[in-house]
């Protein structure tokens, strides 16, 4: 079975897929859920953006470990509301929000 360290190329396809699998779901998404870029705050909420920074070696790999930590707490949050859900503790269904992430070193 193919690694990344034996094959040049995989991680890059491996990014363009799940790439893919966001643009499906921006394109399956009704409408309604994409508001134009306000600053409402009663609106679905929305990210997005592309960034690229020049940055010490050591901070970037602080920051990532910051970041994964951000992600984990919100599974955590969604782990807790399902309980809730499931409890009957909670009215509303919730909202599915998709987050693509990818983040690379570039030369």
């Amino acid at each position: 079975m193919p690694t990344l360290q034996t094959e040049p190329g995989l991680a890059q396809d491996i990014l363009v897929t799940q790439l893919q699998m966001a643009i499906e779901r921006i394109y399956a998404t009704p409408d309604d859920s994409f508001p134009l870029f306000s600053c409402d705050n009663d609106g679905p909420p929305l990210l997005s953006g592309t960034y690229e920074f020049t940055v010490g070696g050591k901070e970037l790999r602080d920051l990532v470990q910051r970041y994964r930590k951000l992600l984990t707490e919100l599974q955590t949050i969604e782990i807790e509301f399902k309980k809730k859900v499931a409890e009957g503790l909670v009215d509303e269904p919730g909202l599915v929000f998709l987050l693509q992430n990818i983040g690379f070193v570039t030369p």
